[in-house]
């Protein structure tokens, strides 16, 4: 099973998270979608994660470890899904709506699917799970 792997360090600790950020830039060098998901724009890249009965404590230095097929999941529900969302709603309305009116229709469906995404984040938290190991 292939893994996603970061060196990070905790910044912080509450009762149920670790704050985590990465500790070198993450280079993505063998990744075909380098370019498209923002993750090396240049900013501390931090993560909140669940604890887990973890017994790591504020500074400890941990890798934080992804299965390489759940990233690429992650990729179609963030990139690829609303893109053919986007695309099937100028098709199906080019011939029957006006194109002003047809980006507002784009905006509202695409607002919609991240807002239902954004109500299903405790059950994506549970199907994209980022564990914490020591280093």
């Amino acid at each position: 099973m292939q893994e996603i792997k970061h060196p990070g360090i905790i910044l912080q600790e509450t009762e149920t998270h670790f704050e985590v950020m990465l500790t070198e830039a993450v280079s993505c060098s063998g990744c075909a979608l380098q370019g498209s998901c923002g993750s090396s724009q240049g900013k501390p890249n931090t993560f909140l994660l669940a604890k887990d009965n973890a017994p790591f404590k504020e500074g400890d230095a941990v890798q934080i470890t992804l299965q390489q097929h759940l990233g690429l999941k992650a990729v179609f529900w963030a990139y690829v899904l609303p893109f053919f969302i986007l695309m099937s709603v100028l098709v199906l309305l080019s011939s029957y709506v006006p194109d002003w009116l047809i980006g507002l229709i784009v905006i509202g469906a695409l607002a919609l699917y991240f807002y239902g995404i954004h109500r299903f984040n405790a059950h994506l938290e549970k199907i994209f799970k980022i564990r914490i190991q020591p280093v």
